[in-house]
């Protein structure tokens, strides 16, 4: 199940995107957020979130001049997205922008990378065309090593992660990367359904095990010699 996160505050809006995101797969859940407030609620939770679908100006905001009351638009789709990017759980989830002010892609460009920007209205062809491109692009991970240098790693190449003494290994079909940024925890609930806890301080890709050696509890991976040991009560996934 991907879950795609959905902040609009313009409830005609949200009902549209809604309505036309439930046509395109059944393994989509879409949780709605009318306000930064709602949407942070889902943040605080840790809720595992596959794509973020954004309005940049959320709400209108007044300002006093020369005695009058003028309408502003803010940009607190843009914040929001910002501070996304300071969170290591979600800096490598992808995130459509959606505006009706085209001068506003500099900034959701610029200072957030954002995967695609889409000018209001919508068309229905182009929220799935660019959904679809976003939920089956090809997912580079990105890993910040022990030297804080940012490592972009194709995520469909990563065998398993471990931790031990504080240490996060991320072996992949090429080697390994090191760091020492992450908890367990952060890392599972940003990874795909094939990635599974096989252990208290282990996850598995599990498109790459080889087999399940019940006597003594450990798994083994094509493409590698690697072994890692497994839960008593672990159980390979059945097809």
């Amino acid at each position: 199940m991907k879950n795609i996160l959905l902040l609009e505050d313009n409830d005609t809006q949200r009902a549209f995107i809604k309505e036309s995101l439930d046509s395109l797969r059944a393994d989509i859940s879409i949780l709605e957020a009318g306000s930064v407030g709602e949407a942070e609620s889902y943040i605080k939770n840790n809720t595992k979130i596959d794509l973020f679908l954004l309005d940049i100006s959320i709400g209108e905001e007044k300002i006093e001049k020369d005695d009058k009351s003028d309408l502003i638009l803010n940009k607190k789709g843009i914040e929001f997205a910002m501070s996304l990017n300071r969170k290591g759980s979600y800096f490598s989830v992808p995130i459509i922008f959606l505006s009706a002010h085209p001068d506003n892609i500099y900034d959701a460009v610029n200072k957030v990378h954002c995967f695609s920007f889409l000018v209001k209205p919508v068309s229905k062809h182009e929220l799935l065309h660019q959904v679809k491109n976003a939920c089956l692009k090809v997912n580079y991970y990105e890993i910040k090593n022990e030297d804080g240098v940012i490592i972009k790693t194709d995520i469909n190449d990563l065998v398993y992660i471990k931790i031990k003494k504080g240490i996060t290994t991320f072996r992949t079909v090429n080697g390994e990367i090191k760091s020492k940024h992450y908890t367990i925890n952060q890392i599972e609930k940003n990874l795909p359904s094939h990635f599974e806890r096989c252990f208290r301080s282990i996850i598995i890709n599990t498109r790459y095990v080889k087999g399940l050696k019940v006597s003594d509890k450990t798994i083994s991976f094509t493409n590698i010699d690697d072994i890692v040991p497994c839960s008593r009560e672990y159980k390979l996934p059945i097809d």
